[in-house]
């Protein structure tokens, strides 16, 4: 069956009167239009309309969802349930696991490697992240819950001697995993291509993050001044 052409207004009236081309072209659509029930306003459904550019409304409205969520965390056990059962699908009760299988040039399994490989990585697993606090199953069944919690999570790579930072193992790897509220989302700097914390090129791609030096609620870091207690992490040191 043929559609039924949907019925001309004055505007597209006279369309078609100066330029009959677009006239008939706003006709197509308008009759296409009417066939789409998703396309029509009503009593139970209202259009809604959003503008700006794209980092407008997670700049607005980022932070106060996400203190929402905590809040539901914390106060609500369905919640947490909720959180729990999404974690243990992401990355299971013990985390994902590794099994090297390195190969020779003729394509065979270097058993020899593969095993020097698995006793190395079970060493880091016991300290993956600087504070020594959490093993890599634990790290990241608590980076997969901040992702599912607070939309986004953070972590910057250490690699080889750094001042102050005792790896712990022999593989010489850290990682300082970062909670989002340590990247301001407050922080613009026009002038160096700062917006929402990132530092970006012309080309919109990542620089680097500008994080916070420690929790901005603790009254031992924070100054006043933003900017003023933040540190530069160049982007191919931080996992997003």
């Amino acid at each position: 069956m043929s559609a039924k052409p949907a019925r001309l207004n004055f505007i597209d009236r006279a369309v078609a009167t100066l330029w009959p081309e677009r006239g008939v072209a706003r006709l197509r659509a308008r009759t296409l239009l009417a066939h789409y029930e998703g396309a029509k306003p009503n009593t139970q459904r209202r259009f809604r309309s959003t503008s700006g550019a794209p980092d407008t409304l997670p700049g607005v409205s980022a932070v106060a969802l996400r203190n929402q969520v905590r809040y539901l965390e914390r106060n609500h056990d369905i919640a947490r349930g909720a959180l729990a059962t999404l974690v243990n699908n992401m990355v299971g009760p013990q985390g994902i696991g590794v099994e090297f299988q390195p190969r020779r040039m003729d394509g065979s399994i270097h058993t020899e490697y593969a095993a020097a490989l698995t006793e190395a990585y079970r060493d880091w697993c016991r300290r993956p992240e600087v504070t020594w606090q959490h093993s890599w199953s634990s790290a990241q069944r608590l980076m997969a819950r901040t992702l599912l919690r607070d939309g986004e999570g953070f972590a910057q790579r250490l690699r080889g001697p750094t001042p102050g930072l005792d790896h712990g193992t022999r593989v010489p790897y850290s990682l300082e995993l970062l909670e989002p509220d340590l990247v301001p989302i407050d922080y613009d700097d026009e002038a160096k291509g700062i917006r929402q914390a990132v530092e970006r090129n012309a080309w919109g791609r990542a620089l680097a993050f500008h994080c916070y030096k420690g929790h901005p609620e603790d009254p031992r870091f924070w100054k006043g001044v933003l900017g003023s207690d933040t540190k530069r992490i160049p982007a191919d040191r931080m996992l997003h």
